[in-house]
């Protein structure tokens, strides 16, 4: 925890008028915050969000009043406010922009917030003697280098996804510009913070188990307020159907009499004359399988997002320095698209942490050669699973890790390790195979590309670029029009920037410009050369591919480059902090600056995602939960529902004291399907919401 040795004069109670001013504002908070808890039930969610936003702006103006100064405080309240209002004019869904027609009040308090944290940073910046500071600083950062760091953040700042290919440049260049003046009115009070004198007493950094208790009650947070423990898109209804069948010591589940299959029918979902099964790999349902045996698979990825935490610390320790490994862990503690997955049933973090393990366990000091050897085995073992979990994913890490290894090998037991890093690799991606051989009998046919080849033409769903790639009839601006070319791999890999500048920390001056910093300050061998190799390659890899898949959870398609982009943002840091230094501005003035900011992601940004784009989302389900039918009712759904919003109630076997869920398609085929399971009571539910 932060400690704190205040020197200047006390009153009541042992405090200066300053702490008291900290603690009345903190105290105010907490009283707003609790408004928002109630609120939370109450519609529109945005309102409780608003609430939630206020409140952790009023605490962290109170803790910067406490620990900094009045003014720290002011400027503070301003950056969480000011950032505030600009999520609240930010459309949320699937290509976010900023809103430029104001209407009702509400949008003009929030355009009012950005107005005077404009005038709030600019009175600190043109205070007496700030102005030439300010001037050093920049001069020391280059302003070549820093017009660099400009444009990479222009150039991300908007997606041009839905605009350009629709013959609409004009509206992407009005979106573009409105994005870059809020990225420059935030970046100047960021600047205002770092001008300020540094704040007094001994501080250190939180410990690394808090970042991650921080990181399990907020992702944790976020799967019971936001995604209601629910799946949400068609991935993790099979990734679950896929666990409770595991679960239950099977690879797949009986089929249901013919009758129930068009009440059954489900995207990802597999009906055979014997067997119903998920057609998804199956690495990650197998550990999924652990939260279905404890009750609680919803909260097996906000444990797996905690481990990164401790796994990222521990591992850029020993690569980089102990602060770097503080940056890195707590951007990995805050980051909503980290966070956002988590909260999610997707198998993202699994693959991450499993990743980060393998990666520590290659640079950890062995004593001996059975030491180096296991290390490099157990390692091989964890990568392995990524493959079984996210093949492409799997395959480019696995391999870079290899090359990795390749290059440093005259280092002790160099080809040793290699060769166990190589079996572990062989001994768990082989899991991927045999499941293939035992669902499909043939190993390199799995059961998504033979659905895929049935539903759909053959090789749509394959890589490269043609004019037969994509979904039958496409999925609109979502896949960017029929086929695959590549303009629209560029585009692809433009949304995803975009995605990953808004979701990596949420931040209004860009999430990647301590990526950027990076780029421009830091030289480009070693470490360096390695993260941004992943960096690219992984990019380039997935432009081939037809759809972006940043719709949902963040650039998910690209969380095998996580660590390689933490690790670079941190390094990223640690050169501006070094420059700014240099240039006169106080360490604690810049460290302080960045811990709000990483306050800012997890109190503000993150509650705004949660509210805004998944909470509610299963409401339409919960009317289907919540109807009160007998123990093993057959209930007939329908209305405007996802027909997910049913079949993901299903457990595998179709026990009989537990209801079966049919999807409504028509009366005959109901009476057929009510024919089908004798003894059942039938219930008919019409959803309504």
């Amino acid at each position: 925890m932060t400690t704190l040795v205040q020197t200047t004069k006390t009153g009541a109670f042992g405090m200066c008028p300053t702490q008291r001013q900290g603690f009345a504002v903190a105290g105010f908070a907490m009283a707003v915050l609790c408004l928002a808890l109630v609120a939370i039930a109450l519609p529109p969610a945005k309102i409780a969000w608003a609430l939630t936003a206020l409140a952790a702006g009023l605490a962290a103006a109170g803790l910067a009043t406490w620990c900094w100064s009045a003014l720290a405080g002011v400027v503070t309240l301003a950056l969480f406010l000011g950032g505030a209002g600009h999520l609240w004019l930010t459309e949320p869904l699937f290509f976010v922009r900023v809103k430029s027609d104001l209407s009702g009040p509400a949008d003009l308090l929030a355009a009012g917030l950005l107005l005077t944290e404009a005038g709030i940073a600019l009175t600190v910046l043109l205070r007496a003697g700030a102005v030439s500071r300010l001037g050093g600083v920049m001069g020391r950062l280059g302003p070549g280098a820093l017009i660099a760091i400009a444009l990479l953040t222009m150039l991300v700042a908007a997606t041009p996804m839905d605009q350009i290919p629709t013959g609409h440049p004009g509206a992407f260049v009005k979106r573009l510009v409105l994005a870059c003046a809020l990225i420059g009115l935030h970046a100047l009070t960021v600047a205002a913070l770092i001008s300020l004198p540094a704040p007094k007493g001994i501080r250190r950094a939180p410990p690394i188990w808090a970042l991650a208790v921080l990181t399990l009650v907020a992702s944790a947070t976020l799967a019971l307020l936001a995604f209601d423990r629910l799946p949400h898109v068609e991935d993790e209804v099979a990734y679950l159907f896929q666990a409770e069948t595991f679960a239950r010591g099977a690879v797949t589940a009986p089929a249901p009499p013919p009758a129930a299959w068009p009440g059954l029918d489900y995207y990802l979902m597999e009906l055979e004359e014997n067997r119903w099964f998920a057609t998804t790999t199956p690495g990650w349902p197998a550990g999924l399988t652990l939260g279905v045996w404890l009750g609680a698979p919803w909260l097996l990825n906000p444990l797996l997002a905690a481990l990164a935490v401790l796994l990222t610390h521990a591992l850029v320790r020993r690569i980089a320095d102990p602060v770097t490994a503080t940056v890195a862990a707590a951007i990995t503690a805050v980051s909503p698209w980290l966070l956002g997955s988590a909260g999610s049933l997707m198998g993202h973090s699994l693959a991450h942490a499993l990743a980060l393990a393998c990666w520590l366990l290659l640079v950890l000091p062995a004593a001996g050669r059975g030491a180096a050897l296991g290390y490099a085995f157990a390692g091989g073992l964890a990568m392995g699973w990524v493959f079984a979990i996210r093949q492409l994913d799997g395959l480019l890490l696995g391999v870079l890790t290899g090359i990795a290894l390749l290059v440093h090998v005259r280092r002790s037991f160099g080809i040793g390790r290699i060769v166990a890093y190589s079996l572990g690799c062989l001994a768990s991606g082989i899991f991927y195979f045999v499941y293939n051989w035992a669902v499909t009998g043939n190993l390199l046919q799995s059961p998504l590309t033979r659905y895929l080849d049935e539903s759909w033409p053959r090789n749509a769903n394959a890589y490269g670029f043609g004019p037969d790639r994509g979904p039958p009839g496409g999925w609109g601006l979502l896949d960017g029009g029929p086929g695959h070319s590549p303009f629209e791999a560029v585009m692809s890999v433009a949304q995803n920037l975009n995605t990953l500048h808004l979701e990596l920390l949420g931040w209004g001056v860009g999430s990647l410009i301590l990526l950027w910093a990076s780029l421009v300050y830091r030289r480009k061998g070693g470490l360096d050369a390695l993260l941004w190799a992943v960096v690219l390659i992984d990019i380039g890899a997935h432009a081939l591919y037809w759809f972006s898949g940043s719709f949902y959870i963040g650039p998910r398609y690209w969380f095998a480059m996580a660590l390689p982009v933490i690790l670079l943002s941190a390094l990223g840091y640690r050169a501006l902090e070094e420059r700014l230094t240099t240039a006169g501005a106080a360490l604690g003035s810049v460290r302080m600056a960045l811990a709000l900011l990483l306050a800012f992601s997890v109190l503000v940004y993150v509650p705004w995602r949660g509210f805004e784009k998944y909470y509610g989302f299963g409401k339409s389900t919960a009317q289907i939960r919540a109807a009160e039918v007998p123990h093993n009712a057959l209930v007939f759904y329908s209305g405007k529902v996802d027909p997910g919003s049913g079949v993901f109630l299903n457990l595998p076997f179709l026990p009989a004291d537990r209801p079966v869920y049919l999807r409504s398609i028509d009366p005959a085929q109901d009476a057929a399907a009510a024919a089908a399971f004798p003894g059942r009571p039938v219930v008919h539910l019409e959803v309504t919401r």
